[in-house]
């Protein structure tokens, strides 16, 4: 079988649905085709948090999800249906030189792009009066307000129905071949169940995920990414512990020989009265897999951890846990924790990758940034940050060492 296509995206995940979307509503109507072994939004993006924010500590990385955001808000207004609240992020600490310095990072960030009106600086006064589940060590916090949680398989689904309305369509299979003649690609050859499958085409966007490298790879590209496995908890509250009402809460301290970022909220994906648990304890680079199998002590350890800025999780530990959900996948990072979008590979290559942990919060605007790239069209002066070809040559350089969490990272 040959066919043409205006574009061909290899991944149909909340990455490559953007992308697609994007493309086609440039278009108008397009023959855009997204390729994925898999159903849509699924892999990692039937895995997410669930959250956005603005709140990130590159100026480049708040223009991407302050533009990220206001597209899925505008989708809402237009009648699209994904749940998308505004409860916040609560970052809070224990020591008392961290939150003698919340002050200043607010400073920081709002010179860079947050608006000042967006968050708070909370003393130990204001946290026990508007928090009580919280632990009275607390010292200090910044709630991030423009921020909370989001549906992000609703979102994609939104996205999809859009690309989809204008020719875009989805094949099963996989990429397994791109055909280059004079340094452009021509054609793109996927295995699909039922036999090879040929698509002539100018413009290929690698939306592969945690395999994006791989797909790099069959395009004759390296592409500067790691893969580490990222894992959520989801535990009945049945004590009623963390309020319905609460914001997504971080904790900035490491300790107890672990790393920062323990983070706790009441879930929004469908367990009334559960609550979603994250930390990412582990750093260590490995191969990604489509269906990881993550290590049953990890309940126990993140519910331990979680105690220590929730107290009466400590309950929990009394006795079997009562898991609703123990999954995870791969999140893909570059060397300086930003993500690439932009040209890659042969003439007419792109990629949208290195989403470790905000695609759902940036989707929408990093399909907007690729497809702008592949259509040659206008691009914000944030591109830049982005561009894959910041790796290469003299302009290669990293600002953080393989297996250390990116700045921004939960």
């Amino acid at each position: 079988m040959t066919r043409t296509a205006d574009v061909v995206i290899a991944g149909a995940g909340i990455a490559g649905i953007a992308a697609a979307w994007q493309i086609a509503a440039r278009l108008g109507s397009t023959t855009t085709v997204l390729v994925d072994p898999r159903p849509p939004l699924s892999l990692t993006s039937d895995r997410p948090g669930a959250n956005y924010r603005d709140w990130w500590p590159q100026a480049a990385m708040v223009a991407l999800a302050d533009r990220g955001i206001t597209m899925a808000e505008a989708l809402l207004a237009d009648g699209a249906t994904f749940a998308m609240d505004r409860r916040g992020y609560l970052f809070v600490t224990a020591d008392p030189e961290v939150a003698d310095g919340l002050q200043r990072v607010v400073a920081e960030r709002v010179a860079i792009g947050v608006e000042p009106a967006s968050v708070d600086v909370l003393d130990r006064a204001q946290l026990e009066a508007r928090f009580a589940h919280l632990a009275p060590a607390l010292r200090g916090a910044i709630h991030a307000r423009r921020a909370g949680s989001l549906d992000t398989v609703g979102l994609g689904r939104a996205m999809l129905g859009l690309a989809m309305s204008a020719g875009v369509t989805v094949v099963p299979g996989e990429v397994v071949a791109v055909r280059v003649a004079g340094g452009r690609i021509t054609a793109v050859t996927i295995a699909t169940p039922d036999g090879v499958a040929e698509i002539a085409t100018e413009r290929f966007v690698n939306a592969a995920g945690p395999f994006a490298r791989v797909v790099a790879a069959r395009l004759g590209a390296d592409l500067e990414l790691e893969t580490v496995l990222r894992q959520k908890v989801v535990i009945r509250d049945r004590l009623g512990i963390v309020p319905p009402d609460a914001p997504f809460t971080i904790g900035l301290d490491a300790t107890g020989g672990g790393p920062a970022g323990v983070h706790v909220k009441p879930d929004t994906g469908g367990h009334a009265g559960a609550i979603k648990l994250g930390w990412a304890r582990d750093q260590t680079p490995r191969e990604p897999v489509a269906d990881p199998v993550c290590p049953p002590a990890f309940p126990r350890e993140v519910v331990a951890r979680a105690a220590t800025i929730v107290p009466g999780l400590s309950a929990y530990l009394e006795g079997p846990l009562d898991l609703i959900a123990h999954d995870g996948g791969f999140y893909a990072r570059t060397p300086d924790g930003l993500p690439v979008i932009g040209p890659h590979g042969p003439v007419g290559g792109h990629v949208v990758g290195g989403l470790a942990g905000f695609g759902s919060m940036m989707a929408a605007a990093a399909g907007d940034l690729v497809a702008r790239w592949v259509l040659d069209e206008a691009r914000p002066d944030d591109a830049a940050a982005f561009d894959p070809r910041r790796f290469t040559g003299a302009r290669a350089g990293a600002s953080r060492r393989p297996g250390e969490a990116p700045a921004g990272e939960l």
